[in-house]
Protein backbone atom coordinates (compact mmCIF):
# COMPACT_ATOMS: atom_id res chain seq x y z
CA UNK A 1 0.00 0.00 0.00
CA UNK A 2 1.09 3.55 -0.58
CA UNK A 3 0.92 6.46 1.82
CA UNK A 4 -2.26 7.83 0.20
CA UNK A 5 -4.10 4.58 0.87
CA UNK A 6 -2.83 4.63 4.45
CA UNK A 7 -3.96 8.22 4.95
CA UNK A 8 -7.38 7.44 3.46
CA UNK A 9 -7.86 4.43 5.75
CA UNK A 10 -6.79 6.46 8.79
CA UNK A 11 -9.48 9.07 8.04
CA UNK A 12 -12.25 6.62 7.09
CA UNK A 13 -15.14 6.78 9.56
CA UNK A 14 -18.86 6.11 9.89
CA UNK A 15 -21.63 8.56 9.12
CA UNK A 16 -22.52 8.63 12.80
CA UNK A 17 -18.96 9.54 13.80
CA UNK A 18 -18.85 12.26 11.16
CA UNK A 19 -22.16 13.66 12.45
CA UNK A 20 -20.86 13.54 16.03
CA UNK A 21 -18.13 16.02 15.07
CA UNK A 22 -20.77 18.70 14.38
CA UNK A 23 -21.38 20.97 17.37
CA UNK A 24 -24.25 23.24 18.33
CA UNK A 25 -24.09 26.47 16.35
CA UNK A 26 -21.93 25.03 13.56
CA UNK A 27 -22.39 25.97 9.91
CA UNK A 28 -22.42 23.21 7.30
CA UNK A 29 -22.18 23.30 3.54
CA UNK A 30 -22.91 20.01 1.80
CA UNK A 31 -22.48 18.56 -1.65
CA UNK A 32 -24.75 19.46 -4.53
CA UNK A 33 -27.35 17.15 -6.14
CA UNK A 34 -25.76 13.72 -6.63
CA UNK A 35 -23.01 14.65 -4.18
CA UNK A 36 -25.49 14.94 -1.29
CA UNK A 37 -24.19 12.70 1.50
CA UNK A 38 -27.36 10.77 2.45
CA UNK A 39 -25.79 8.84 5.32
CA UNK A 40 -24.31 11.91 6.98
CA UNK A 41 -27.50 13.94 6.46
CA UNK A 42 -29.53 11.11 8.03
CA UNK A 43 -27.18 10.82 11.00
CA UNK A 44 -27.32 14.59 11.58
CA UNK A 45 -31.12 14.67 11.37
CA UNK A 46 -31.44 11.73 13.77
CA UNK A 47 -29.13 13.49 16.20
CA UNK A 48 -31.18 16.71 15.94
CA UNK A 49 -34.45 14.82 16.47
CA UNK A 50 -33.00 13.12 19.55
CA UNK A 51 -32.09 16.50 21.05
CA UNK A 52 -28.35 16.09 20.57
CA UNK A 53 -27.88 18.99 18.19
CA UNK A 54 -29.15 22.57 18.27
CA UNK A 55 -29.10 25.66 16.10
CA UNK A 56 -27.03 24.63 13.11
CA UNK A 57 -26.96 26.42 9.78
CA UNK A 58 -26.93 24.42 6.56
CA UNK A 59 -26.13 25.90 3.16
CA UNK A 60 -26.95 24.03 -0.02
CA UNK A 61 -27.03 25.03 -3.64
CA UNK A 62 -29.69 22.71 -5.05
CA UNK A 63 -31.13 20.49 -2.33
CA UNK A 64 -32.47 17.11 -3.39
CA UNK A 65 -34.56 14.33 -1.83
CA UNK A 66 -32.03 13.29 0.81
CA UNK A 67 -31.84 16.81 2.22
CA UNK A 68 -35.63 17.19 2.07
CA UNK A 69 -36.11 14.00 4.12
CA UNK A 70 -33.42 14.82 6.66
CA UNK A 71 -32.11 18.29 7.58
CA UNK A 72 -34.68 20.04 5.41
CA UNK A 73 -37.59 18.32 7.12
CA UNK A 74 -40.18 20.62 8.72
CA UNK A 75 -40.13 18.71 12.02
CA UNK A 76 -36.61 19.99 12.79
CA UNK A 77 -36.88 23.44 11.21
CA UNK A 78 -36.59 24.99 14.68
CA UNK A 79 -33.15 23.36 15.03
CA UNK A 80 -31.80 23.62 11.48
CA UNK A 81 -31.64 26.94 9.65
CA UNK A 82 -31.58 26.00 5.96
CA UNK A 83 -30.24 28.30 3.29
CA UNK A 84 -30.69 27.09 -0.26
CA UNK A 85 -30.45 28.75 -3.64
CA UNK A 86 -33.44 26.82 -4.94
CA UNK A 87 -36.69 25.86 -3.22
Amino acid sequence: MNRYDDEYRAKLTTCENAAAAVRDGDTLIHGVTIAEPPGVLTALAERARAGGLNQIKVYTFNAQKHFARTLGSPDISDIVDSYTWFV
